[in-house]
């Protein structure tokens, strides 16, 4: 009896190991994941900007030396 029960702790011990290396498994993909989303909307963000900038730049003309622009 006492066999059976140390067998038994011995692979709840390994089911709980196996379900824990998943688990993080499964967590550093998603992280991966998110820092993949996240690199791109930074990309995206950063050439928007960019953009919006030289339509800025376009619509007022400025003159720097006196600092007066012209719209």
């Amino acid at each position: 009896m006492k066999d059976l029960m140390n067998g038994l702790f011995t692979l709840a011990l390994c089911l709980l190991i196996a379900v824990s290396i998943y688990l993080n498994y499964e967590k550093k993909k998603s992280i991966d994941e998110l820092n993949e989303t996240q690199s791109r909307y930074i990309d995206a963000w950063e050439s928007l900007d960019e953009r919006f900038k030289a339509i800025v730049d376009e619509h007022f003309r400025c003159n720097e030396e006196v600092e007066v622009c012209y719209d």
